[in-house]
């Protein structure tokens, strides 16, 4: 299993001459998403149609541990990057959220507890971004508004040939 934020590991292990020296962890993820989805009635009909508006992105919680002589390092990078408050790049194998490529760090916490010598624990709660350049892909069922313009001036062109049809035969019956 992989997780990194732009040059941090966040999912780590590293041995010394069959000694453990360092360990990057995540004990706890959770991931947050939501679709849009807009009911739009018929008038007169029994059933109404759904359209598929697209997601949020998605938000991921997580907590982890960091054990060894560069644990405070390691905080120190992440702070840094929490402080940026810009998107930085992200990376996992972790198949619901293996898709987002680029985060936003939205809160950090460090927790020290007393008498724990052994690492240091943190939180941290990261929101997917979703540049608005012509990049950003969509996801499965994610469609353009259909372009309802072309359909809309055929309907024109035909009712007016319908009407100009219809002047044509009244002006020779009477």
């Amino acid at each position: 299993m992989k997780m990194k934020l732009d040059d941090v590991d966040l999912i780590r292990r590293i041995d010394k001459e069959g000694r453990i020296s360092e360990i990057r962890s995540v004990r706890k993820l959770s991931v947050y998403g939501r679709r849009q989805i807009v009911e739009l009635p018929i008038p007169g009909s029994v059933g109404n149609v759904f359209q598929d508006m697209g997601r949020n992105p998605i938000t991921i919680s997580l907590e982890g541990d960091l054990t060894g002589p560069n644990a405070t390092k390691v905080l120190e990078d992440l702070n840094s990057k929490f402080e940026l408050k810009k998107p930085i790049k992200f990376s996992t194998d972790i198949t619901p959220i293996s898709g987002i490529t680029e985060i936003v760090i939205e809160n950090f916490v460090v927790h020290l507890a007393k008498g724990d010598r052994l690492g240091i624990r943190y939180s941290m709660v990261l929101k997917e971004y979703a540049s608005t350049n012509a990049g950003w892909k969509r996801g499965p069922g994610e469609t353009e508004p259909p372009n309802q313009e072309a359909n809309s001036q055929k309907e024109i062109q035909q009712k007016a040939k319908e009407i100009f049809e219809g002047s044509k035969s009244e002006s020779k019956v009477t």
